[in-house]
């Protein structure tokens, strides 16, 4: 067991099997893994505190219902805390990626109380449609990206199916306290409704700040909600709250949340420079993309972009694309289109 210093609380932090206890006073926190994909790990935290809580679930499926029981039964038989699915209250859902409430498809969960931030809400109610709108977007944004690729299928998501009607449905805003003094904040930019949770000297970051990897930004252009810029300010404002434990959606914990936050803007800012050169002559997204892959290959390790999985490069062009949006409102950056439909973009 190991002790953790946050401002006046001392906060243990053990380790049995694989799942992660973070307790002070009367409360209990619980890190499970779920695997959500292959190689993708979602981490999910349940609550004690005189109720009990679940802080997202991972994707849907039965291996990860057993991953979640199992971290339920290590949690009741090592660490003594008597608990089993039909116990959680409620579910808090940090942001609307399926990876973060798909197993909320699952009827062993039914009944439950499940929280998300309003602007990500729709995505519960009526996910298909979503998708399917999704798919229709990403299309377009390819083909102005100058990039042709096979879109049959992108993204595999559609067996999960959710009925929110299953659910008691609250929709949270900025500000807002939830069941015993949770504070929520909203933090746009990796989703339009992504929200902090602060839990004493706890802060659950979702996939704002992860410790290893910077997460995925999705242009504004594409998504009113997200883009560069919010995320940005979303960073600072996580760093604002000073000294909290960090506990993201993927990867380690992170002790300094201010030091992490600043790692992530740096080397944003030093994308964006990559980016602003590569547009010294005019090109399209998908030629600034590969160029930059090129320049910066071990941010997919190695490859190229002609070699990564179709889902994989809608990700890095839309990551691209996304900081392209960031110049464009700095006025550095122009866009125009051509007579195809294809956007082009140039350095003033």
């Amino acid at each position: 067991m190991d002790t953790i210093e946050i401002g006046t609380t001392t906060v243990t932090e053990t380790e049995i099997e694989g799942v992660k206890e973070y307790a002070w006073d009367d409360t209990h926190i619980y890190q499970i893994g779920i695997e959500s994909f292959p190689g993708h790990i979602t981490n999910t935290y349940l609550i004690m505190d005189g109720e009990v809580n679940l802080f997202d679930t991972g994707l849907g499926g039965k291996k990860a219902l057993k991953e979640l029981e199992r971290g339920l039964e290590i949690i009741s038989t090592h660490f003594r805390q008597k608990v089993k699915l039909e116990d959680i209250s409620g579910i808090i859902i940090s942001h609307g990626h399926a990876d973060h409430w798909g197993l909320l498809s699952h009827p062993e969960l039914k009944g439950k109380k499940v929280y998300i931030h309003e602007l990500d809400s729709e995505t519960l109610v009526d996910f298909q449609k979503r998708l399917t709108g999704a798919k229709e977007r990403i299309k377009n944004f390819v083909n102005q990206a100058g990039w042709d690729l096979e879109m049959d299928n992108i993204f595999s998501l559609d067996k999960l199916q959710v009925r929110i009607a299953d659910y008691e449905l609250v929709k949270l805003t900025n500000g807002q306290k939830i069941i015993a003094d949770y504070e929520v904040y909203h933090v746009p930019g990796h989703s339009p409704g992504s929200i902090l949770l602060k839990i004493g000297p706890v802060l659950f970051l979702g996939d704002l700040i992860l410790s290893e990897t910077t997460p995925h930004q999705l242009p504004g252009s594409l998504i009113e909600g997200c883009g560069l810029r919010l995320y940005l300010n979303s960073l600072k404002k996580a760093a604002s709250f000073g000294n909290l434990l960090g506990l993201p959606a993927h990867e380690e914990i992170i002790y300094s949340i201010k030091d992490r936050a600043d790692e992530i803007t740096v080397f944003h800012y030093h994308r964006l420079l990559d980016i602003l050169d590569l547009c010294a002559t005019e090109k399209n997204l998908f030629q600034i993309t590969d160029e930059y892959y090129q320049l910066r290959s071990e941010y997919i390790n190695g490859k190229t972009i002609a070699e990564l999985t179709r889902d994989d490069q809608i990700l890095a062009l839309e990551e691209i694309r996304a900081h392209l949006d960031y110049l464009i409102e700095d006025g550095k950056v122009i866009m125009t289109e051509t007579d195809n439909g294809v956007l082009k973009y140039h350095a003033q």
